[in-house]
């Protein structure tokens, strides 16, 4: 079939048309976001570190110096390389922070699993006969309702998370290479080193370089919980240490926050820079959202509280957000009118440079609005054309990754690594078939000490289900007839 120039020539105008305007709505959202945090400013309760003070005050320098910036083709050149490196800055500082909350999440499961425990021995009944085996049909069925054998093999992992681990070190980390071995079958060298790096920073993340730099009153605090022994902790103690890992998962996600905002804020003004349309163009001409922007940038240089933000927030917002939900609607319909389009073209080489061009510029765009700091710090770039390393390359690396871990479980309290290396088989695809799945399963329920034990572990799987949408509610085990 002959390729449909005219096509392609709709296809690059749609383009240029979603570039401009999402560009457009990415500036009003960075002054939606930074008036936002005008107001929390002054509410903010925790103390950072002055790097990330710093980082701040450098992004809310770039905001105010925008009209001169983007009517200067050098300086936006010079504006992007900074932002650059700040949101690099901004992401090396998070990946450590980040850290946090995967010790917070093994040493806060420890102490709610003692206080379900004492709940279920208070109210026990030793009369009560559980019908397991409809546990471990809904298991199956759990597994198998992935569609794909690597998502099977995630849900397997998931479900070997929810048992205790009580085998020999030395038999874990046999099965740990066996699993990243099978994972890591056909994959190149360059994926294969970001993943395990990014495991180790998952499951040792007191390794990453900036952990306990930043909120070190928290590193020291969650180190400290690696100590409890939450069996040994009267009822009065769970039930205030419960309350404290509240209050400190509150300081976390108010920290996540604040980094999603910087994260936010620096992407808007990479994407300004990179497609770079002058000052009255990225104000659609109009004198309200330039006065808009002014507003917000007094604000910025005087350091305003929030009575002076309050005062003027309505009438800004107001005009920000009725631009910001008409042109959202517009991208809407460029998108649906270019899919259309595409969907006519059978051979994308073809494609002119430029067209390509306009094309990257526009998911360059898309992107950096839709960006999630959570998965931002451990996304993996890498060659899609890569060639598969060598069994003798994945071998070394794995056995390199597998000592680390060794030494690095080694300063652990007992009880808190068998909890990492439980949790590890959330990320580690087992070799496992449904059969040994199952098995597991019914030897870890076999091996507790009490039908409460066995009640956790149901806890958990039900967790799973829900996480999952496998499940609408909790597992319901009818008791034997």
């Amino acid at each position: 079939m002959k390729f449909n120039y005219e096509i392609e020539q709709r296809i690059a105008k749609k383009s240029d048309e979603y570039c401009y305007k999402g560009s457009v709505v990415n500036f009003l959202l960075l002054l939606l976001n930074t008036l936002e945090d005008l107001k929390k400013e002054e509410e903010n309760t925790i103390e950072f570190h002055p790097d990330i003070v710093r980082i701040r005050k450098e992004i809310n320098d770039m905001i105010c110096c925008l009209e001169d910036v983007l009517n200067d083709e050098q300086k936006s050149k010079e504006y992007f390389d900074k932002a650059l490196k700040i949101k690099d800055e901004i992401l090396s500082i998070y990946k450590g922070i980040y850290g946090y909350f995967s010790n917070w999440k093994i040493s806060s499961t420890r102490i709610m699993d003692e206080i379900s425990l004492r709940k279920y021995f208070e109210e026990s009944d030793d009369n009560k006969q559980i019908n397991f085996e409809y546990l471990y049909q809904r298991v199956e069925e759990f597994i198998t309702s992935a569609q794909t054998l690597s998502a099977q093999k995630r849900n397997m992992g998931q479900i070997l998370a929810c048992i205790p681990y009580k085998g020999t070190d030395e038999d874990y980390f046999k099965f740990v290479k066996k699993c990243l071995a099978f994972a890591f079958k056909g994959q190149s060298e360059d994926l294969i080193e970001k993943s395990l790096e990014i495991f180790m920073e998952l499951y040792a993340p007191e390794l990453i370089p900036n952990y306990g730099k930043y909120l070190p009153d928290l590193a020291d605090w969650l180190e400290q919980t690696k100590e409890y022994m939450p069996s040994s902790l009267t009822d009065e103690m769970l039930d205030e240490a419960q309350k404290t890992f509240e209050e400190k998962f509150e300081v976390l996600s108010k920290t996540e926050e604040y980094f999603t905002s910087l994260l936010n804020d620096i992407n808007a003004l990479i994407g300004l820079y990179y497609i770079r349309y002058d000052f009255d163009e990225i104000t659609l001409n109009q004198f309200r959202i330039r006065d808009a922007y002014l507003s917000i940038c007094e604000l910025i240089k005087h350091n305003a509280g929030l009575d002076e933000v309050e005062a003027v927030e309505d009438p800004i917002t107001e005009i920000l957000e009725d631009t910001v939900d008409e042109l959202l609607s517009d991208l809407n319909v460029i998108i649906s009118t270019q899919m259309e389009y595409l969907s006519t073209v059978q051979n994308f080489d073809e494609f002119d440079d430029e067209t390509k061009i306009c094309l990257e510029h526009q998911t360059f765009i898309r992107t950096l609005r839709l960006e999630d700091i959570n998965s931002e710090i451990f996304s993996i770039l890498t060659s899609a054309d890569g060639a598969p390393a060598s069994k003798e390359f994945v071998d070394s690396k794995t056995d390199e990754f597998i000592e680390k871990l060794k030494n690095y479980f080694n300063t652990l309290p007992a009880q808190y690594k068998r909890c990492v290396m439980r949790d590890l088989f959330n990320s580690v695809p087992p070799v496992y078939s449904i059969k040994n799945i199952i098995d597991a399963l019914r030897k870890g329920i076999d091996e507790c000490n009490n039908i409460n034990e066995k009640l956790i572990i149901i806890d958990k799987i039900g967790f799973v289900f829900n996480e999952n949408y496998f499940s609408d509610k909790k597992i319901e085990i009818p008791e034997e007839q």
